[in-house]
């Protein structure tokens, strides 16, 4: 039922920044790039956590022109508290700011029924502008399981929706 909730919340909200967007697109006829290097804001969603939440809360802020961060937050459950938090440093490799090809690293770490964890999660992917205001990305790799012991390594995408994230760029 949580699950059920919280996936049409997410859908609701990206309808809300997709018709908003189409807004936009009518103001201007061309899906504009940031290649100049101005600095970009976004709110969105992820698909991607460790915890059993099927997506966290997620920012995207762009640093330069090749450069962006984009740091999330998870709240699974209350009783016991299940959380994660964490970011990925991504280059954009091919393209720009709005449309590309990127690889980069991050960190997760967070607590799932009383269990700390720590993983550290070097990543590639690719990012595209839905509209002038909306972006998705789409990103995997591997994912160093820190802790909790032993040591494990896996190879996926970071979620069962193949590391899909949307952002609306303010």
């Amino acid at each position: 039922m949580k699950k059920s909730i919280y996936t049409i919340t997410i859908l609701v909200l990206a309808t809300t920044f997709a018709v908003q967007a189409a807004a936009d697109v009518k103001k201007k006829t061309t899906v504009e790039s940031s290649s100049d290097g101005s600095f970009r804001f976004g709110l969105g969603f992820t698909t991607y956590n460790n915890v059993a939440a099927p997506g966290a809360l997620s920012g995207w802020l762009d640093l330069s022109p090749k450069l962006s961060l984009q740091p999330w937050v998870a709240i699974a459950m209350s009783d016991p508290f299940a959380f994660n938090l964490g970011t990925y440093l991504r280059v954009t490799l091919h393209g720009n700011q709005s449309n590309g090809f990127h690889a980069g690293g991050g960190f997760d770490l967070g607590s799932l029924t009383k269990t700390f964890f720590l993983n550290i999660t070097p990543i590639v992917g690719f990012h595209f502008a839905v509209t002038s205001s909306l972006e998705m990305a789409f990103d995997g790799g591997l994912n160093f399981h820190v802790t909790p012991s032993p040591f494990q390594l896996a190879l996926a995408s970071l979620s069962g929706h193949a590391g899909a994230s949307i952002h609306y760029f303010f």
